[in-house]
């Protein structure tokens, strides 16, 4: 334990991913599941969180110890069963790829940050700032957050935030139950400063500055400080139309802040083959992405599970595209509540990012349809529907995928060669009316 833990605090230890099923042990105490049980934690994009405070001996050595299961070792994407049923949700890529060898391992064990945090009785989950624009001069603020009381007794809290620039202060109190977790809402019906005029907007890359707002949280009991959490959250408005080309198709459109965006950019397959980029080096490689004029960044099957990752695409004003863990003729799982656990986990986990631009449900294909509901509802009553919610990376308004290769400029304007030739009719394109938008042609390439 660090020198400056208080006597009394509860004692919890994080661990922001592990991949795939994972069972949790304390000096040799199991902290997850119940005795005997095994795959406790059926994980990719998932946080768990447990208190050792019972079990910490302060003063000593303590040791942690976590059991990684992979779904099949066996399994790669060209065998008989498939490996993304298998697997999903998992690093996909990780079983090779027609622009990538298989990983052994695939990428198995933990694969995140691994943290001790410290609080009293109370902790905050999932704090949101939600912004919405009214015009660009008027911008309304609505915030939530879950209250978790881990103690025998009812408890009264004192939520006080402090959002800068401006110097927004606002608190509230709750009485929140013993064992008991309890979600708050605060509106600008409470705190009319919630009501910001000319706020400073979030513009992507070349339309504007990626201003970003702070927001410092603090839940007392009493005068005692019981939690503390800092989010980031930027102001903007997402909007998306569907307009008819030339040849009568409906063409997706991206707007923001009421100004319609030319989306320049790139898939990234994983952070790097063996998951090594960490922290700052996001940095170096998204500003990159920003000196050649990028607007954005595809997230191809959900394959990048690192917060460092959103917090630099906000910085930089670096838009995301954001694949849910399914890809082309396999849009099913083996366990529909392991990829509905780590698909809620991950939107809460993300909402506050200003850089997600859209949350879409599988590559190339539409999930499964109960997958496909559940996704969809998930964004409207996680996300309050701020981000489009699309079932498919290639169709409804897209114009299907490829080539992936090099070709001469003029064959991009003069074909109709795409994955979505075997739909009748095929999506329509030519030197008339063009492609519509495309999440993926060109040739893939490793820096």
């Amino acid at each position: 334990l660090p020198a400056d833990y208080k006597k009394g605090q509860r004692v919890w230890i994080h661990f922001d991913n592990t991949n795939r099923y994972a069972d949790f042990f304390c000096n040799g105490v199991k902290l997850s599941g119940v005795a005997g049980a095994t795959r406790d934690v059926s994980g990719h994009m998932l946080r768990s969180k447990f208190d050792i405070t019972d079990l910490v001996r302060e003063g000593q050595d303590n040791a942690i110890a976590v059991l990684i299961t992979d779904a099949d070792q066996k399994k790669t994407r060209t065998a008989k069963e498939p490996f993304g049923v298998t697997a999903s949700p998992t690093y996909l890529a990780a079983a090779g790829w027609d622009w990538m060898p298989y990983v052994p391992g695939r990428l198995a064990g933990i694969t995140g940050n691994v943290s001790l945090r410290f609080t009293g009785d109370v902790s905050m989950e999932d704090p949101w700032m939600r912004s919405d624009l009214e015009s660009n001069e008027f911008a309304y603020l609505d915030f939530s957050t879950d209250l978790k009381n881990t103690s025998d007794q009812a408890k009264e809290i004192t939520l006080e935030g402090v959002i800068k620039p401006g110097d927004i202060r606002f608190s509230k109190k709750v009485e929140v139950p013993a064992h008991s977790t309890q979600r708050i809402y605060i509106t600008r019906k409470e705190v009319k400063e919630f009501l910001i005029k000319q706020p400073l907007l979030w513009w992507p890359n070349g339309y504007g500055d990626p201003n970003l707002y702070s927001c410092s949280l603090t839940a007392k009991i009493g005068e005692e400080i019981s939690d503390q959490k800092q989010i980031q959250f930027g102001i903007r408005k997402y909007e998306y139309h569907y307009v008819r080309n030339k040849a009568g198709w409906p063409v997706l459109n991206f707007y923001i802040n009421g100004k319609k965006i030319y989306l320049k950019g790139g898939n990234w397959g994983m952070s790097e083959y063996l998951l090594r980029c960490q922290g700052e080096e996001y940095g170096l490689k998204i500003k990159l992405h920003k000196d050649m004029n990028y607007n954005m960044i595809r997230l191809w099957t959900g394959s990048i599970t690192d917060d460092a990752f959103y917090d630099y695409c906000d910085r930089y004003g670096m838009m995301v595209w954001d694949d849910f863990w399914l890809y082309v003729a396999y849009n099913d799982v083996a366990n529909d509540d392991d990829f509905k656990a780590n698909a809620l986990d991950k939107v809460k986990r993300l909402r506050n990012h200003a850089s997600i631009a859209i949350w879409c449900g599988a590559n190339e294909t539409r999930p499964k349809p109960e997958l496909d509901n559940y996704l969809c509802a998930l964004v409207a009553s996680e996300d309050h529907n701020d981000r489009l919610y699309k079932s498919s990376s290639n169709q409804d308004g897209l114009s299907g995928s490829g080539w992936w290769g090099n070709q001469p400029p003029r064959h991009h304007f003069e074909t109709s060669g795409s994955n979505l030739a075997w739909n009748d009719p095929p999506y329509p394109y030519s030197s008339e009316y063009g492609y519509g938008l495309r999440t993926e042609i060109g040739t893939a390439t490793f820096p």
